[in-house]
């Protein structure tokens, strides 16, 4: 019954996001994304990049150690 319950929710979540990921794409328009890209400094953004993987890496081992102790 647990394991129905976990498979159901699971199931829901996937459901939930993949409508929610279908309303985003259908709303954003890739060609000005992409001309907003172009016309980025490539500094700055691999910059953000740099940070965004260092906030994602140390958030990541910082669950981690907790979950340890």
């Amino acid at each position: 019954m647990a394991k129905q319950r976990k498979a159901l929710i699971s199931a829901l979540k996937i459901a939930i996001s993949a409508v929610l990921i279908y309303f985003i794409f259908t709303k954003v328009d890739f060609s000005e994304v992409f001309d907003i890209l172009r016309t980025t400094n490539p500094f700055y953004f691999l910059l953000a990049l740099l940070f965004l993987s260092f906030q994602k890496l140390s958030r990541l081992f910082g669950l981690t150690c907790i979950s340890i102790n």
